[in-house]
């Protein structure tokens, strides 16, 4: 499902991008920054109809990053934060709107029995909506049909319709008034789980007594014991916890001013732009905060490239193990054959960067892949020889533009080979 919206929205983009004009679409990635931007300063202002705003605004941003750009899980990773711009009265309004979905119940567990209490006291703290309502077994109030069955199982009474549950039944009834208890409740009703459960109950049941005492609760029958009030000492490292969150802010903002420095020296010119290159690349080589975003970029990219494996096998038919298809000969042209095989968005990621002079000492690494890659092909397809380029070509520029003499040429540069 997520790979057909994400073709339709490529589709959608790729077909908005032939039909409007280009100042239509230069006023636009104007709209599309100057949201980003916005965003930022949304996100900070402490008001409810502001920070919804904020919401819906982010939301928008990364639907519309995920249709123009291919970079993975990177936009819902960042819509799975939303949730933190969400204030306490949205909250206590969802958890309104949920609890309207959950029945309340009232539970009739035995007063007498150590476990049936342990368990109800945890029931308790899962009770987030307050939905359940515990009452002894021997209470005057409870109705025939309870007293009736109380005595060998718990009892579980639907306030609404008045319907009551007994066993696994009774179970099921509790785990879907409980937060995120919806798919338990309905895996415990299942026929064949059901019957297991009633009889895994009536064993337990049986023996109450018994695992009351052995885990070491109180039991019906058994004399009650001497309990004194527990002696709660003062918390300790008072004051840490304070200071702590000190700390942590004071972090915070000092993060904050040094990402914007960086920012702010990347858009200046080298010529103008003050020493701060060193300090604030030590700053941040420091703690290994490393991350690049150049897609708003002042000089946009004007080459694409791909890394190409020419392999040959010992019948001597050519390949490239990465996608399985036959070497591409210009890196506008997609990888015939199965679209299952194209290397990810972070693989290429990492192609791009190894192409580069810079890294030339990581070639080993990239050779070492690819080997691996064609030593897992059946004998008979495995790559005697293979040699790594990096095609590269100028990207078309737009209409009305002057057009210079290298346009259509392709740069093929040799990386690595075997042998």
């Amino acid at each position: 499902m997520n790979a057909f919206i994400g073709s339709c929205l490529k589709n959608s983009t790729a077909w908005f991008g032939r039909t409007a004009s280009l100042d239509t679409l230069e006023q636009l990635t104007h709209v599309y920054r100057l949201s980003q931007i916005a965003l930022g300063v949304l996100i900070l202002v402490p008001i409810v109809y502001v920070r919804r705003a904020a919401i819906a605004l982010l939301v928008g941003f990364h639907l519309v990053s995920q249709a123009l750009f291919d970079v993975g899980p990177y936009d819902l990773a960042v819509l799975a934060a939303a949730p933190i711009l969400l204030s306490s009265r949205d909250w206590d309004a969802l958890k309104t709107l949920y609890a309207r979905q959950k029945r309340a119940r009232i539970v009739y567990f035995d007063a007498d029995c150590g476990v049936c209490l342990m368990i109800c006291r945890w029931l308790v703290r899962f009770d987030a909506l307050g939905r359940l309502t515990f009452a002894a077994n021997a209470t005057q109030d409870a109705p025939p049909e309870v007293k009736a069955a109380a005595a060998e199982t718990v009892v579980v009474r639907d306030v609404k319709s008045g319907r009551t549950f007994t066993k696994s039944r009774a179970l099921a009834a509790i785990l879907a008034s409980l937060p995120l208890g919806g798919l338990p409740s309905l895996l415990l009703r299942a026929p064949g789980i059901a019957q297991l459960a009633d009889a895994a109950y009536e064993l337990v049941a049986k023996n109450r007594a018994a695992i009351s005492v052995w885990l070491g609760f109180e039991a019906c029958g058994l004399p009650h014991r001497p309990s004194s009030e527990p002696s709660r000492p003062g918390p300790p490292w008072a004051g840490v916890r304070r200071k702590l969150a000190v700390v942590r802010e004071l972090g915070a903002v000092g993060f904050a001013c040094l990402s914007g420095a960086a920012l702010w020296h990347g858009t200046l010119p080298e010529a103008t732009a003050p020493n701060l290159a060193r300090p604030v690349f030590a700053a941040l080589s420091y703690p290994r905060i490393f991350q690049k975003w150049g897609l708003f970029a002042t000089d946009p990219p004007k080459e694409m490239g791909a890394l190409v494996v020419d392999a040959w096998t010992g019948r001597g038919s050519r390949f490239d193990p990465l996608t399985g298809a036959p070497p591409r000969e210009s890196p506008e042209l997609e990888p015939e054959g199965d679209a299952g095989v194209r290397p990810s968005p972070l693989m290429r990621a990492y192609f791009s960067r190894i192409s580069q002079p810079v890294n030339i000492n990581y070639l080993d690494g990239l050779r070492d892949y690819v080997t691996r890659i064609g030593d897992d092909r059946p004998p008979s397809d495995r790559p005697t020889a293979y040699t790594v380029f990096w095609l590269e070509a100028p990207i078309a520029p737009p209409e009305g533009a002057l057009v210079s003499a290298n346009t259509n040429q392709i740069i093929r540069r040799r990386l690595t080979a075997r042998p």
